[in-house]
């Protein structure tokens, strides 16, 4: 009989104390501040671009040095302090290059997390690529492509 009374006290704390967690705030970010990138051929398949570098302007500032580089899929960082970001593919016979504008807007989901910042609007400025496509104008961390990039 003590036992059962003990085992009810024990569930009933433990549904108590789950109960007292469910208002606290996550403060898992939902969004990221990396434009996803993805190469494709003219038919519109999968296509690596092959590079000597990649220069950044405008993007953020911990942005890796690539050079002598081959890839399919590049995930660019973005500054929430600018609006747009521009990529100069180096390659051995030419210079491509692609300019985006982006908004970067700071938005307080939970004052106990802190400010998030949200990319949307991306849009093409300026490119000497074949086409670019934006498939998802909105950077969220589930998005696996924004830009596809026919070279």
């Amino acid at each position: 009989m003590k036992l059962k009374k003990l085992s009810k006290c024990l569930v009933f704390l433990a549904l108590l104390s789950l109960a007292g967690c469910a208002d606290e705030a996550t403060c898992i970010p939902e969004n990221t501040d990396l434009l996803q990138l993805s190469f494709i051929d003219e038919n519109g398949k999968a296509s690596a671009i092959t590079v000597v570098s990649l220069e950044v302007e405008g993007g953020n500032d911990y942005f890796p040095i690539i050079q002598d580089s081959t890839f399919s899929t590049l995930s660019v960082p973005l500054n929430p302090l600018d609006s747009v970001v521009q990529l100069n593919f180096v390659q051995e016979s030419e210079i491509n290059s692609i300019t985006l504008n982006y908004r970067a807007t700071p938005r307080l989901s939970d004052p106990k997390c802190g400010l998030e910042t949200f990319f949307n609007e991306i849009e093409t400025e300026s490119t000497n690529f074949i086409d670019v496509e934006i498939v998802n104008p909105v950077l969220n961390k589930d998005i696996t492509t924004n830009v596809k990039i026919t070279h």
